[in-house]
C-alpha cells in the first residue's frame, strides 16, 4: 500500500514537472559538447535523432512512459547539435596557426573599446577585408569575422564606429591555461573573436572615416562613437565620466583601474554591466509610461488592455537599449528573459511564473550555448530563482515602511542565495556588498541610470539642457563612490579579523552550500530554515587541492602557465615557494596577483614562506607587486638585489634547508656577479636526484661553468633531477647536450608563451631533448603543469589543457 502510495507520487511530480526535465535535457546537450574538445560530428547525431523519432513515432500511444524517455533523449540530442553548429563556427572563425605571426592588412569597423591609454589601447575590429602573407610569403585572405588588437603608444586616438585599414600582426586566439583561473580562449570565442594581434609599427594606420553627426548615421557602433565622443566633450573631465558613459552607452574602456578594483571590493561591479537590471529598468519603465498614456485613450482600452498595448513599446526601448550598449552578450541574455516577460503578458499568461523561466533558460541558450558557461547566466537566472522562492507566499508590501523592508530582504536573500555561486565563479566575496547594494542598486537605477541616458538624447538636440542632466548624473555618481569608498575602506580595515575566508572548490561543495542558502532563505512555513546555516559550513572548511602535498616526504610542483615568463610554486605538506612572479603585463593584469597568488588561495595557502626571484627581468619578476598585495611572504631573494630596492631582499647565496622531510638546495653560477642578469640567476634544486631542478635563465655559457665547478669526476649527484625546469624558455644557446647529459631528467617542462616573436622553444633545442627520449612539455601547447613527487620518489603530472581538453582551446 505505502509503495503504491509512493509509487504514485514519484509519477504525479514527474508528470507536473514534466518541463523541468525536458529543459534539464536541453542544457545537458549543451553542456555535453562544452566538454568535448572537438565539435560533435553531425551525422552520427541526425541518424540518432532519426531513429529516435521514429521510435517516438512507433510506440505512440501505446507507451508514454517510453514516449518521454525517448523525447527526453531527442530533446538531449538537439541541444548537442545546437551547441556543436556553434563549437564548428567557433573552430572554423580562428585564423589558421600557419598564420600566426603573419603581416596582415586589415580593414574594418571598431566594434568595441576594452581600453584606452596613452601607452596602450586594446579594441575589437569587425573585420571588412583581410590580406596576409604568411612565412613562405603567400599571400592569403582569412576568413575571420573580428580581431582583437592591441596599439602599444597610439599616435592617434582611436573611437567606436571608425573605420580603419591599418598592418598588423596576427595569431590564433590563445589563452593562458591554469586550473581554476580565468579562461582568456573562452571569453574570445564567447565575443566571436578570430584573432588577436597588435598594430605593426611600419605603416602608420589609415582612419577612413570619422564620426558624424546625427544626419550621418550609418551603423549602430558609429552612433555609439559620436555619443560617447560628445558625452565626454559635455562632461568636461569629471571623475564620473567614465561611469556614465559605461551606463548610457555601455562604454567601459574609460574606467581606471582603481575604479575597477573598488567596484569589485565593494560587490558592486555588475551595476555597470549592463544586463538584466538595466534593460528590465528601461524597458519596464517605458512599459508602464506607454500602459498609463494608453488607458488616457478609452476607445483604444475598448480593444486592447493598457498592459498589452504597453509591452510592444517597452520591448522596443529594451531593445533599443541593449543595442545602444553595444549589444553584448549580458545584454543579449538579458533582452531575452525580457521578451519572455512580454510574451507572457501578450499571450495573458503568468509572467513571474516556472514556465516563463524555463523558456528564457532555453531562449537564451539556443540563442548562445556558449552562454551556459558564463558566470552572468547562472547569477542572472539564480537571483530570478532565490528572489521567487523567497518571496513565495508573502502579500505585496504595503505602505512606504513595509516596502522599505521588503527591498532589504531581497537584497539579503540575494547575498546569501548567491554568495555559493559567487565564491564557486570568482573565488572570493565583499565583506561589503550587502550594505554597499542596498544603496547603489536604487541609487543607479532609480536615479544615475535614467538621468545618463536622458541627458544623452536630450544632449543631441540641445547640449545645454543635455549637459545639465549628465552633469546631475555625475554629481550622484560622484557622491554614490565616495560611500562605496568608505566602505571598502571600513571593509578592509574590518576583514582581517572578523571575517573568515571562504572557499567553494567544487561542483559538489557548491550544491550543498546552494542548498545549504536555499532553506535558509526559504519562505515561512518551511520547518528549520535555520539548519540550512549547517550546508554552508563547508564554505570555511577547507581541503587542500587535488593532488596537494599533505605528507612528510612530498611536494607539489606546479608551473603556471605565464606566457613568455616563469613562475612556479613548489608546496610541502606545510610550506610554500614561489620561484618567480611573471610579467606584469598592465595594470589589469598581472600575474603575481591574477595567476600565482589566486592559484594558491585555490588551494587553501595565503602565506609564502619562501619567494626565490630569479633575476630581475620582467617575464620574471614583473609580477612581484602584485603578488604582495594579495599574500605576506616571509623572506625574499634573488640573483640581482641592486635592482629590487623596492623590497627588502637577499642575495642568492648557496643554502640546503629542509621543509617537511623534503629538501631544498639554492645557489648560483660560480663567479657570476660580473656576468649577465640571466647568468646570475638563482638556480634551485628540490627533493635531490629524484626531484626537480630550476635553472632559471642561464646561457649554455653558464651551463658549462657549473658542469666544471659541480659535476667532477662523472658524479653528477649534485646536478642531477627527475624533472627538469628548460633554461631561458628554451633558447637556442642554452640546453646543451652536455648539460642535458648530466642532468638526466625524465621530464623536462618550458615556460614560454604562444607564437611568441623570441621562437622559445628553438627547434634544436626541442630535437635535443626529443633525441634522448625526454617527455617535452610546453606551457604553451599543455597550459599549467602539476607534478606531484611522493616520499619515494615516483612521481605523477598532469597539464591543465591535457586534464580537461576544450574546443576553443
Amino acid at each position: 500500500m505505502a509503495a503504491d502510495l509512493l509509487g504514485r507520487s514519484v509519477r504525479e511530480a514527474a508528470k507536473n514537472y514534466l518541463d523541468l526535465w525536458f529543459v534539464v535535457a536541453w542544457l545537458s546537450g549543451i553542456a555535453c559538447q562544452q566538454l568535448l574538445p572537438q565539435p560533435v560530428a553531425v551525422e552520427p547525431c541526425l541518424l540518432m535523432a532519426s531513429l529516435l523519432c521514429l521510435g517516438i513515432w512507433w510506440l505512440w500511444p501505446r507507451s508514454s512512459a517510453l514516449v518521454v524517455v525517448l523525447a527526453l533523449l531527442l530533446t538531449s540530442l538537439l541541444g548537442l547539435l545546437r551547441a556543436g553548429w556553434t563549437a564548428e563556427n567557433v573552430v572554423e572563425s580562428r585564423l589558421d596557426s600557419s598564420l600566426n605571426r603573419a603581416r596582415c592588412i586589415i580593414q574594418g569597423q571598431v566594434a568595441s573599446i576594452d581600453s584606452q591609454t596613452e601607452s596602450i589601447t586594446r579594441f575589437l575590429l569587425s573585420v571588412e577585408q583581410a590580406q596576409c602573407l604568411d612565412r613562405g610569403q603567400q599571400s592569403s585572405q582569412p576568413n575571420i569575422d573580428k580581431v582583437r588588437l592591441a596599439w602599444y603608444r597610439p599616435d592617434q586616438a582611436v573611437a567606436l564606429g571608425e573605420r580603419w585599414s591599418m598592418q598588423v600582426v596576427l595569431k590564433r586566439p590563445h589563452g593562458m591555461a591554469n586550473p581554476g583561473l580565468f579562461d582568456y580562449s573562452l571569453w574570445l570565442a564567447q565575443r566571436g573573436v578570430g584573432a588577436t594581434g597588435y598594430v605593426a609599427s611600419g605603416q602608420k594606420p589609415d582612419k577612413l572615416a570619422e564620426p558624424a553627426g546625427p544626419a550621418g548615421f550609418v551603423s549602430v557602433d558609429l552612433l555609439r562613437g559620436y555619443l560617447a565622443a560628445r558625452l565626454t566633450e559635455v562632461l568636461a573631465g569629471h571623475p564620473q565620466t567614465a561611469v556614465i558613459r559605461a551606463l548610457a552607452l555601455g562604454d567601459r574602456s574609460g574606467l581606471d583601474p582603481q575604479s575597477r578594483e573598488q567596484m569589485q571590493l565593494s560587490g558592486t561591479s555588475h551595476l555597470l554591466a549592463v544586463s538584466g537590471l538595466h534593460i528590465g529598468l528601461i524597458g519596464s519603465f517605458v512599459w508602464a509610461l506607454f500602459s498609463y498614456c494608453w488607458r488616457l485613450y478609452p476607445r483604444g482600452m475598448l480593444w486592447v488592455p493598457a498592459p498589452i498595448a504597453g509591452a510592444p513599446a517597452g520591448w522596443l526601448a529594451a531593445g533599443a537599449y541593449a543595442l545602444l550598449s553595444g549589444f553584448a552578450l549580458p545584454a543579449q541574455r538579458s533582452l531575452i528573459m525580457f521578451s519572455v516577460a512580454v510574451l507572457a503578458v501578450i499571450l495573458r499568461r503568468e509572467v513571474f511564473s516556472r514556465r516563463s523561466f524555463l523558456l528564457a533558460m532555453v531562449l537564451v541558450t539556443l540563442w548562445q550555448p556558449l552562454a551556459l558557461l558564463q558566470p552572468g547566466f547562472w547569477l542572472s537566472f539564480g537571483a530570478l530563482a532565490v528572489i521567487a522562492w523567497a518571496l513565495v507566499g508573502r502579500p505585496p508590501a504595503s505602505g512606504w515602511l513595509h516596502y522599505g523592508f521588503a527591498v532589504v530582504r531581497v537584497q539579503t536573500v540575494i547575498w546569501i542565495g548567491l554568495l555559493p555561486l559567487g565564491l564557486y565563479f570568482f573565488q572570493s566575496y565583499s565583506v561589503v556588498s550587502l550594505p554597499a547594494n542596498l544603496v547603489a542598486i536604487p541609487v543607479i537605477t532609480l536615479l544615475v541610470l535614467p538621468l545618463a541616458l536622458l541627458g544623452t538624447l536630450l544632449m543631441v538636440v540641445n547640449e545645454l539642457a543635455g549637459g545639465a542632466v549628465l552633469l546631475l548624473a555625475a554629481q550622484l555618481s560622484d557622491l554614490l563612490w565616495s560611500y562605496l569608498q568608505w566602505l571598502v575602506d571600513l571593509g578592509e580595515s574590518a576583514k582581517p579579523g572578523l571575517f573568515p575566508r571562504l572557499r567553494v572548490d567544487s561542483l559538489l561543495q557548491l550544491l550543498v552550500t546552494a542548498l545549504g542558502a536555499l532553506w535558509l532563505a526559504a519562505p515561512r512555513g518551511v520547518p528549520a530554515r535555520g539548519l540550512g546555516l549547517l550546508c554552508l559550513l563547508p564554505l570555511v572548511i577547507h581541503t587542500d587541492g587535488e593532488g596537494s602535498a599533505g605528507h612528510v616526504g612530498e611536494f607539489d610542483l606546479v608551473v603556471h602557465d605565464v606566457g613568455q615568463g616563469l613562475a612556479l610554486t613548489i608546496t610541502t605538506a606545510n610550506h610554500v615557494l614561489v620561484y618567480d612572479v611573471g610579467a606584469r603585463f598592465s595594470e589589469r593584469f598581472d600575474v603575481g596577483r591574477d595567476i600565482v597568488a589566486q592559484s594558491l588561495l585555490r588551494r587553501g595557502r595565503s602565506h609564502i614562506d619562501r619567494l626565490v626571484i630569479s633575476h630581475a627581468d620582467n617575464d620574471h619578476a614583473g609580477g612581484l607587486s602584485g603578488l604582495l598585495e594579495q599574500l605576506s611572504v616571509g623572506q625574499i631573494i634573488t640573483g640581482t638585489p641592486e635592482q629590487l630596492q623596492q623590497v627588502v631582499v637577499s642575495g642568492c647565496s648557496e643554502q640546503d634547508w629542509e621543509w617537511d622531510g623534503v629538501a631544498f638546495h639554492l645557489f648560483n653560477v660560480v663567479n657570476s656577479s660580473g656576468g649577465s642578469d640571466n647568468d646570475r640567476s638563482c638556480l634551485l634544486r628540490v627533493g635531490g636526484a629524484q626531484g626537480v631542478l630550476v635553472p632559471g635563465d642561464i646561457s649554455g655559457s653558464a651551463e658549462r661553468q657549473l658542469l666544471a665547478e659541480r659535476y667532477r669526476g662523472g658524479d653528477g649527484q649534485q646536478l642531477s633531477a627527475t624533472v627538469l625546469l628548460v633554461p631561458h624558455h628554451g633558447s637556442r644557446f642554452s640546453s646543451t647536450p652536455g648539460w642535458l647529459d648530466a642532468i638526466d631528467p625524465q621530464i623536462a617542462v618550458v615556460s614560454s608563451g604562444y607564437a611568441n616573436r623570441f621562437n622559445h622553444p628553438h627547434v634544436d633545442v626541442v630535437t635535443r631533448y626529443r633525441q634522448r627520449s625526454i617527455r617535452f612539455l610546453d606551457t604553451a601547447d599543455v597550459g599549467a603543469v602539476t607534478i606531484h613527487f611522493n616520499d619515494q620518489g615516483v612521481i605523477d603530472w598532469w597539464s591543465a589543457r591535457g586534464a580537461k581538453p576544450r574546443y576553443w582551446h
